[in-house]
């Protein structure tokens, strides 16, 4: 990210065992503008470049105990300086020595005695040929960035997880502390993902930014709306460590808008560590990514709402036979695993069809949707289901439940339903709404199938009818006999 035309940021280590050899590197770099480090040895050059990461080395090939080859060779095997570039200083103009030093990994060489002009040519070259480099490294990182977040919302329609790689493959290549995703809903900020540096707190960063940034008025929502970023940068002094409860030294927050009308949320970037300034680069990388988080963000809601509309009755709002058939089959592995009892309640509005021709159809809709209400209210747990099996029947999955559980479940949901007090005048069992209740329970295993157990559940629904409605009855064999004929 550091400007070439500004020398002052750049850092060139001096490596060489002779003062006077130094201080005439030292004016020439001097008058430059470079920032300078210096060592007298090889193994105080690789300390150095290890410790202070310089832009470029200047070495000497002949000194004492490491010669400049074998320095080379150790600064380039190792990971942190592999990349500097290093300019060998010599009085070797043999073509040998030239050819081994550029094997070993040298850019350049410059023969003593050493020109002024020269010298700082070959730096500029080098440097500006490093910065190249870097830039376009990062430039394809970006690319790849942005690539492999675009190709995950491709191939997943997993939301959850789409976020949460993304805001760690964010802080990766930013090399910040946090990273967040935030949502805005009922102007009620919450967190969907995050990455963050292993000391920092969580919750206290999360508080902050919900209470004190990210609870828009009407001008920030407007600003907000027009995919405005808004930016922190050098906040405070250099730190060497995070204190949680702080503020943060550089902050960026880039809004997520969907269809240019719906803000979602933010992609929010801190760094507690130390101060930071934000590039264009990273700003307008940053903005890409949240333009694919909106596409990816659309794509999960719509899957969500088609995966409502598959799961979900339409009239009541509870599960349908669908999500009814799947549960059940996984509920029956799961039980079978731990021999652990299942239970079923099938439940059936009494005389539902004399309601509906004495109130019409839309009261028999809206008696429907309170019954669904009224018997959701009794589950407690949520692996519990309740879903409507057709008509006026409903079903419930009560896992981890032996029969006379489910037997008391079944009267809380009968009496719930006889207390909505629904008008049925015509019913020739009560003259308010009832459900007549059928229980069947099992421990799965593999000698018997689901659906035997439903099939006990409606036969005991059958008996409760039988017995004259507004009543419970229980299935009384074991589901592995084929049930008698009703």
């Amino acid at each position: 990210m550091s400007s070439l035309t500004v020398s002052s940021t750049l850092t060139i280590l001096i490596v060489d065992d002779k003062p006077s050899n130094l201080q005439l590197l030292l004016e020439y770099l001097k008058k430059a503008n470079y920032k300078i480090l210096i060592a007298q040895t090889g193994l105080k050059a690789i300390e150095t470049a290890i410790a202070f990461n310089p832009n470029l080395i200047l070495l000497d090939v002949m000194m004492g105990q490491m010669d400049g080859f074998d320095t080379c060779r150790k600064l380039k095997s190792t990971p942190s300086t592999k990349n500097i570039p290093i300019i060998f200083l010599t009085v070797l103009s043999t073509t040998k020595s030239k050819v081994k030093g550029f094997e070993l990994g040298a850019v350049d060489y410059v023969i003593k005695p050493i020109d002024e002009s020269e010298l700082l040519a070959r730096i500029h070259t080098h440097l500006s040929l490093q910065s190249l480099h870097q830039r376009l490294a990062r430039e394809v990182a970006q690319r790849k960035l942005i690539f492999n977040i675009s190709d995950r919302i491709r191939s997943s329609l997993n939301l959850k997880t789409i976020l949460k790689t993304a805001a760690q493959e964010i802080r990766t290549f930013l090399e910040c502390d946090f990273v967040g995703l935030f949502t805005l809903a009922d102007r009620q900020v919450e967190i969907q993902a995050y990455s963050a540096a292993e000391n920092l707190k969580i919750e206290s960063i999360v508080n902050n930014l919900t209470l004190n940034y990210l609870r828009p008025n009407s001008q920030e929502y407007d600003f907000y709306l027009q995919e405005n970023v808004k930016l922190i940068k050098d906040t405070a002094t250099n730190s060497c460590q995070i204190t949680p409860l702080q503020s943060p030294q550089a902050q960026l927050i880039v809004p997520i808008v969907i269809n240019s009308e719906i803000l979602w949320g933010w992609l929010v970037v801190e760094q507690y560590s130390s101060s930071r300034q934000w590039f264009p680069e990273e700003i307008n990388l940053l903005k890409e990514i949240t333009t694919q988080l909106a596409i990816g963000i659309k794509q999960g809601l719509l899957y969500q709402k088609l995966s409502q509309l598959a799961l979900f009755d339409p009239l009541t709002q509870i599960y349908n036979r669908r999500y009814f058939d799947r549960q059940l089959n996984l509920e029956w592995r799961r039980l079978m695993r731990n021999s652990a009892p299942l239970s079923l309640v099938m439940c059936d509005v009494d005389c539902f069809k004399i309601f509906n021709d004495t109130y019409g159809h839309q009261q028999g809709d809206r008696c429907l949707r309170q019954i669904a209400k009224a018997i959701s209210s009794v589950t407690k747990r949520p692996a519990d289901v309740v879903a409507r099996y057709g008509g006026e029947e409903f079903i419930i999955i009560l896992p981890n439940t032996p029969q006379s559980g489910a037997m008391k479940v079944a009267e809380l949901m009968r009496v719930a339903v006889k207390q909505l007090n629904i008008a049925h005048l015509n019913s020739n069992v009560d003259p308010v709404v009832t459900i007549s209740l059928g229980v069947a329970t099992t421990i799965p295993s593999r000698e018997e199938n689901p659906y035997l157990l439903v099939e006990a559940a409606d036969r005991a629904l059958y008996r409760a009818k039988q017995s004259g409605k507004n009543c419970i009855a229980v299935y009384p064999d074991s589901i592995e006999q084929k049930p008698s004929s009703k």
